[in-house]
């Protein structure tokens, strides 16, 4: 009886290690779960496709990653932090959004124009600083939306956040991290990429109203990144140090033309967008975050030879 009782012992602890080995096989062998990141910005992130001679960032991010990581792009050219919520557009992507996804959120270069043409749609008042240069979180209030939008953009609803109802930009910003840390996802602040504007060898400041300056509209998404406490990548320094590295005839080769023959100062050309989509996934990749090590070469590399093709 002793010996039938080892014999069934051992043969049970065999079988016991043999389906361990076999459940750690199928773990190893099981591809970690996609993460998504989405990208919530302006034309400068946009994907344009290849019917367009532009070129955003976010359309070349992707040939930066490895498979398990797919990058979503929903930016769209002329959009503010708050044009983006009055369209419906964050919305969406918090619809989707699952725990363990990404947003990346850049906005600053529309937020900041409030001359009057731009006022309607896209201006995300800064605010004035307090003493210590630190910019306000002010609510907004929905207001009725004016028929010109209703007819014009019809992804507007019943009421929108006006210019002046209240809202800062940094409040606006707040509105995307919010939205995804209630969704169990990660909000990841991204500095408004520099425009090509060049003072001698140095780029001017230019993301300010006429009300701010010193760059008040990078300032503040700075500041709210560390109120909030979310990683914040200053794509703004990036590209404002890639600039004046390269010069402004060098630079220029970045940048896309216009139909009229004149360099666009704003809007890569698709070498642009996949050279600043490069420094974006350099700098994921030193963030240490949970899609860092999914950081690859590109698997579609795009020349200046190519474009001209």
């Amino acid at each position: 009886m002793k010996k039938f009782l080892k014999q069934t012992t051992c043969k049970v602890i065999l079988l016991f290690l043999l389906l361990s080995l076999s459940f750690s096989c199928v773990r190893a062998n099981t591809p970690p779960t996609k993460i998504n990141v989405y990208l919530a910005g302006d034309s400068t992130v946009k994907t344009y496709g290849s019917s367009r001679g532009e070129g955003g960032w976010g359309e070349y991010l992707p040939n930066y990653f490895q498979e398990n990581v797919a990058i979503i792009n929903k930016s769209e050219g002329g959009r503010s932090s708050r044009s983006f919520i009055n369209e419906s557009r964050l919305k969406d992507i918090l619809d989707v959004i699952k725990p363990g996804d990404y947003l990346f959120i850049q906005f600053g270069h529309n937020d900041c124009a409030n001359d009057a043409s731009n006022l309607l749609e896209r201006y995300a008042p800064v605010g004035q600083p307090d003493p210590t240069g630190v910019y306000p979180v002010t609510p907004g209030n929905p207001v009725p939306t004016p028929a010109e939008l209703k007819a014009s953009k019809p992804l507007h609803g019943a009421t929108y956040y006006a210019h002046d109802s209240g809202g800062t930009y940094k409040w606006f910003l707040k509105q995307f991290v919010d939205g995804a840390k209630a969704k169990g996802a990660i909000p990841v602040l991204v500095t408004p990429v520099s425009r090509m504007y060049f003072n001698g060898a140095v780029i001017r400041e230019h993301h300010d109203d006429s009300t701010s300056h010193g760059n008040a509209y990078v300032v503040a998404m700075k500041q709210l990144a560390a109120e909030e406490k979310v990683l914040c990548i200053d794509m703004f320094g990036v590209t404002k140090a890639m600039y004046e590295r390269m010069g402004e005839k060098e630079a220029s080769r970045m940048q896309f033309v216009k139909k009229d023959g004149n360099l666009d100062k704003t809007h890569y050309n698709k070498y642009g967008g996949f050279y600043v989509g490069g420094l974006m996934a350099d700098e994921i990749k030193k963030a240490n975050i949970s899609i860092s090590p999914f950081v690859q070469a590109p698997s579609q590399v795009i020349t200046l030879d190519s474009i001209k093709k």
